[in-house]
């Protein structure tokens, strides 16, 4: 749960609720029933990312 979380990170809750905040704006988390939290990832999304750069001849690059 979310205050293990807190505990685990050793940041203070406004800075672990910020990040979530920012991460649940971001479409990148969903909670759950008893405080808990989960992030997502779109692996399908980042193979097409890498692969349009490979082919382009860019540097790959990962955000957040």
């Amino acid at each position: 749960d979310v205050n293990n979380l807190i505990t685990w990170c050793d940041r203070t809750p406004a800075v672990v609720w910020a990040a979530i905040l920012e991460l649940k704006l971001a479409g990148q988390l969903t909670r759950h029933y008893g405080n808990r939290v989960s992030r997502q990832f779109n692996f399908l999304m980042d193979l097409v990312d890498s692969s349009s750069a490979i082919a382009s001849n860019q540097p790959t690059t990962r955000s957040g």
